[in-house]
């Protein structure tokens, strides 16, 4: 299939036209007439999109069928074939061990709004902090040398005390 000029009509890409600049009487490669361009919408011979519904029921395309799902078994037991034979804890207990499990009860279901808007101030501070003062970048290469928590503690007061 050889391309068509938009511009002129003839063999060739539009990018290798010889006519440059906006024409006043463009020429349709669709129907063959003066006046307007192929990508002209109200052109006779433009193509159509074909009649009929392309969908048999709308609400259909937007459930997704598929087979239930177990809870306590993830894909990765099931393709190595190693399904744990436990019943999973019943959800209330799940709910009691997360709240239990979170540092300081972090991003717990009840506080998760206002602990994410407490998050985005920190982020917030650190980052007015960084602008402020670029030299802090510098920390964190010594911090992904650093060993424990203690290192990485030290050198923060170290910082700090030389005012960064």
């Amino acid at each position: 299939m050889k391309p068509r000029c938009l511009k002129c009509g003839k063999e060739h890409a539009t990018r290798n036209c010889h006519i440059k600049e906006r024409q006043v009487n463009p020429f349709c490669i669709n129907c063959q007439d003066f006046g307007h361009s192929a990508c002209y919408t109200k052109c006779p011979k433009f193509p159509q999109p074909k009649k009929g519904t392309a969908f048999s029921d709308p609400i259909k395309r937007k459930h997704f069928s598929s087979k239930w799902t177990k809870e306590g078994i993830s894909f990765a037991n099931v393709v190595s074939g190693e399904i744990p034979s436990q019943t999973p804890p019943e959800t209330e207990n799940l709910t009691v061990n997360k709240k239990e499990n979170s540092p300081g009860g972090f991003l717990t279901q009840d506080n998760n709004s206002s602990d994410f808007t407490q998050v985005l101030e920190l982020f917030n501070t650190i980052s007015n902090l960084v602008k402020k003062n670029p030299k802090i970048l510098d920390l964190l290469s010594k911090f992904k040398t650093a060993n424990s928590d203690e290192e990485k503690t030290c050198l923060l007061a170290e910082a700090i005390m030389n005012k960064i």
